[in-house]
């Protein structure tokens, strides 16, 4: 999955969850996002960021990491977005480099249509020792496409009444050991 792709689900999630869109940036930009301005943002965000939000800053500009490490304390999504220098690694959840506006454009369109996707948006069922291992269908997992996750979520049914990996099952399961 892209960056831009990740990108897009954390603001479908935010807006799912009726959350506000932020973008830091001087110039505008397309609905659904709120426009705060670079000069005084973080003052503006932190009296108005809740938790579910996201926030977008774009490109470089005098506190954009300060607000990226705050994000994360507010409860929110931090989007990094631009050509310019990215910021340290860990600051923002997702850094997406490329063309702001392009982008901006983008996720404004992407981001209702998958917030209204449920699977779309639901995390990716991650481990290999978990009860759907030990059946001959296999639990949903994240498709390419809305449509292929869908269908893999009509084959999915849950496991029979007392299965577990020790009995019962038509498949042990396999569990990771560390060493």
């Amino acid at each position: 999955m892209s960056d831009g792709r990740v990108a897009a689900v954390h603001l479908a999630r935010s807006r799912a969850i009726d959350g506000a869109l932020y973008v830091v940036t001087d110039a505008a930009a397309p609905a659904p996002f709120v426009v705060v301005p670079t000069a005084g943002a973080e003052a503006v965000l932190r009296a108005r960021v809740r938790a579910g939000d996201s926030v977008v800053a774009v490109a470089d500009f005098p506190g954009r990491d300060r607000i990226l490490r705050r994000a994360s304390a507010w409860g929110a999504n931090a989007i990094w977005v631009g050509e310019s220098s990215r910021p340290d690694d860990g600051l923002a959840t997702v850094c997406v480099p490329g063309d702001p506006r392009e982008l901006l454009a983008d996720w404004a369109e992407s981001a209702p249509r998958l917030a209204a996707d449920p699977l779309a948006i639901a995390p990716a069922i991650v481990g290999v020792a978990n009860w759907a291992d030990c059946h001959y269908r296999s639990a949903p997992t994240r498709c390419a496409s809305p449509a292929a996750t869908r269908a893999a979520s009509a084959r999915w049914s849950p496991p029979p009444r007392g299965c577990s990996s020790r009995r019962g099952c038509a498949r042990p399961m396999a569990l990771k050991t560390s060493t």
